[in-house]
Order: structure tokens, then C-alpha cells, then sequence
């Protein structure tokens, strides 16, 4: 998964009871546990199949983007 900036495998997601839950729904303050770095509100998130290399490429190539 890459958010912003961050990058991570989803080790667990928490509502803000601090239980764990499977998803959450739109605009559902959740913790995401499990990512290199915190992300900020409104952040893109995507979703990486395959290995860190993988994710990493996509948060470069999410970067150069941002600079166009």
C-alpha cells in the first residue's frame, strides 16, 4: 500500500475504539497499522500487488507526478 508519501503492509486497521476492523467506510477515521511514515488528510492511497520493490516504484513514480 502507498499513501502519500508513506509506504506499507497493512499489519491491521483500527477504528477509533481502537478495535480492529476488516474496512473501513467512507470517511471512517481509521489507524492503519503497519505503514513507514503517517500520512496526511487526503493523502492518495493505493493499493500494490507484489513486493516492496513493487511499492516503492509506485510511491517513486506518485512523487515524480506530483512535481509535473
Amino acid at each position: 500500500m502507498v499513501v502519500g508519501s508513506g509506504w506499507g503492509r497493512i499489519m491491521g486497521i483500527r477504528d477509533t475504539l481502537g478495535k480492529l476492523t476488516e474496512k473501513a467506510r467512507l470517511a471512517m477515521p481509521v489507524v492503519i497499522e503497519g505503514l513507514k511514515g503517517p500520512p496526511v488528510a487526503e493523502d492518495d492511497v493505493t493499493v500494490v500487488q507484489g513486493t516492496v520493490t513493487d511499492a516503492l516504484r509506485t510511491l517513486n513514480n506518485h512523487q515524480v507526478n506530483q512535481k509535473i
